[in-house]
């Protein structure tokens, strides 16, 4: 079968098509919703842009596929062989239990309500990708994995292993990550606000830069010399905070002066009664901010302006 018959058959009502062979098939802009491809091998083909609603793709080969901005909701990925597959920008809800997607492309993907108990992430690239509400109560593999900047809050992760990940920059608000292995992972200028790392392996862990809060949960001997205490009345004089996303966050009475927070992602947070002097706040975003009775004195504020 190839993929011309497949689409044809499709659209005259079939929709199962498990074990079919469409290797290296083009598949692009594809709407394939409910379909049954479980055990198919897809290996290399291109299915970019298309719509694989609540399809069935459980044991399938998808090794080097082109997932390119394809839309996974209510997928069943269980147990699919996705290495090298390339999913940057796909939008996936779903389950991906003990799905192997080892060096797999997911930048700037976002992920909904997924489970991901086995799932082997191994050297994958989740640069910017978005996690949110999933849960991977079974040892989630993310070994080597690129996180760079990406979004974990309220991400359920015990047991996890991030050995040797770039979580740099990432955002880990509220993420449980007890007990995992975050052995030489690096943390330098991420959010674990109210994170908890406790029980956690942080042999070897860069967290320069890396935002905390009196909730975070820490082993004891942790050292957090180089890490950044946020919470009201700090000091935060000199700190250099540019392009840090820092939304609804209470700042009241934070010293800021001289601090460096040009592009900062400030929407929502209270930044009342803090010491603002001589700050860079050039495109950032004060969205909603409560800037009552902040001290200001050659503040160089998001336009450019300066404010006394």
């Amino acid at each position: 079968m190839d993929a011309k018959e497949l689409l044809r058959r499709y659209a005259a009502g079939e929709k199962d098509f498990t074990n079919v062979d469409l290797a290296s098939a083009n598949l692009e802009r594809a709407k394939l919703r409910s379909a049954n491809l479980s055990n198919a091998n897809l290996a290399g083909a291109n299915l970019s842009n298309a719509n694989l609603t609540s399809v069935n793709l459980a044991n399938a080969n998808l090794t080097e596929t082109n997932l390119t901005n394809t839309i996974l909701e209510g997928i069943d990925l269980s147990n699919a062989n996705l290495t090298k597959a390339d999913l940057s920008g796909a939008m996936v809800a779903g389950c991906l239990d003990r799905a192997d997607l080892t060096e797999a492309n997911l930048s700037q993907a976002q992920m909904f309500e997924t489970n991901l108990n086995g799932t082997t992430l191994r050297a994958a690239n989740l640069s910017g990708a978005y996690f949110s509400q999933c849960t991977a109560e079974i040892t989630l593999n993310l070994s080597q994995a690129n996180l760079k900047e990406a979004v974990l809050s309220e991400f359920y992760l015990p047991d996890a292993d991030l050995s040797g990940a770039d979580l740099s920059g990432a955002w880990l608000e509220g993420t449980s990550l007890s007990d995992a292995n975050l052995s030489n992972v690096n943390f330098s200028g991420a959010n674990l606000i109210r994170a908890d790392l406790s029980g956690a392996n942080l042999r070897g862990t860069n967290l320069r830069g890396a935002l905390y809060s009196s909730e975070t949960g820490f082993s004891d001997e942790i050292d957090l010399s180089c890490a950044i205490l946020i919470a009201p009345g700090v000091n935060l004089s000199h700190v250099d905070l540019h392009g840090v996303r820092l939304t609804c966050l209470d700042l009241s009475r934070v010293n800021l002066s001289d601090a460096n927070l040009r592009g900062a992602d400030l929407h929502g947070t209270n930044l009342r009664n803090a010491d603002l002097r001589n700050t860079d706040l050039r495109d950032a975003n004060l969205k909603d901010a409560n800037l009552n009775e902040a001290i200001f004195g050659n503040t160089i504020m998001p336009d450019g302006s300066v404010r006394n």
